[in-house]
């Protein structure tokens, strides 16, 4: 269930199924205009937060290609877990650091709620290949950040209205629990040295 206005998303409700104990709980957020509020930390029960930063981790796919793999491998501990919801609630759990995608193959359904809740509580998504090219024209990240934010009310031009690519992340996404995470992030994956 959700909300959206100017193209960002303001309100989600997510509801997160316990699977080992065949109960859930409720995760919301609410961003607009400055106002910033969310389900005040509604850890997964025994879940240890990743909040040492010489113990970050980003969380990705199995079938993530190798380069990104490896290069954020250098600076972080790498996860793999399924579900884009799934690896961005994490990030808001603060479970990982951050989740990172590279394909086209999740869309706005997947990203718009947990998105909600990341920019409540202070992160976001971006979209990747955005993220990137401002990074190599000397953006800021705070900038980039702004810039960069998955939209929900267009659909991605070069594709006919009936086709379900028309509302895929095509830039990959990158969904981050704060500013400087973005950057650490986007360092390794914008450096041309492997």
């Amino acid at each position: 269930m959700g909300f959206s206005f100017c193209s960002l998303n303001l309100l989600e409700v997510i509801y997160a199924v316990l699977v080992c104990r065949w109960s859930g709980r409720y995760v919301w957020g609410v961003s607009c205009n400055g106002l910033n509020v969310h389900s005040a930390s509604c850890p997964l029960p025994d879940a240890v937060p990743d909040l040492s930063p010489t113990s970050r981790s980003v969380v990705l796919s199995t079938s993530e290609n190798a380069q990104i793999i490896h290069r954020l491998s250098r600076k972080f501990a790498v996860e793999y877990a399924a579900g884009a919801g799934y690896k961005i609630l994490c990030a808001a759990d603060q479970l990982v650091t951050s989740y990172v995608l590279s394909r086209s193959n999740t869309f706005k359904w997947d990203t718009c709620a947990p998105h909600a809740i990341l920019l409540a509580k202070g992160g976001g998504i971006v979209d990747l290949h955005q993220a990137l090219d401002a990074t190599s024209h000397g953006y800021l990240t705070d900038k980039l950040a702004a810039d960069c934010q998955l939209r929900y009310n267009q659909a991605n031009e070069g594709y006919s209205d009936e086709a379900v690519e028309c509302w895929s992340n095509n830039g990959g996404v990158i969904a981050y629990r704060d500013v400087d995470v973005l950057a650490d992030i986007l360092a390794p994956l914008a450096s041309s040295t492997d």
